[in-house]
């Protein structure tokens, strides 16, 4: 061959640093694997408005329970309808809410409308 044939010690040292080479490699694909991994386990983590982006698209969610750490308006328990409003439908429902809040008389006795 046009080489020819490396000294024995001369292979030893190429073979050695291939293996080194490969077990760098190993460990950047762990690397790889766990940042990977990352994105899926912080979903959970995710503030409530991205939760909420994201099941745009789903006909229903899981509520958040009934427990203490929850606030009384968003006791559910089981799945939840998600109901999607248009923006014509969100504008009409805060005029109707200030329109009834007005008819309390301004807020003024925040008893009165709870």
């Amino acid at each position: 061959d046009l080489l020819g044939t490396p000294p024995p010690r001369a292979t030893k040292a190429i073979l050695d640093a291939v293996c080194l080479k490969l077990k760098e490699l190993q460990l950047q694909i762990s690397d790889v694997k766990s940042q990977v991994k990352q994105p899926q386990d912080q979903t959970r983590a995710l503030p409530a408005h991205h939760r909420v982006y994201a099941m745009r698209g789903k006909e229903s969610f899981d509520g958040l329970g009934v427990g203490p750490n929850v606030p009384q308006w968003l006791h559910a328990d089981g799945p939840v309808r998600n109901i999607q409003l248009s923006l014509p439908d969100v504008k009409e429902l805060a005029v109707s809410f200030w329109q009834r809040l007005a008819a309390f008389g301004g807020g003024e006795d925040e008893d009165a409308l709870s």
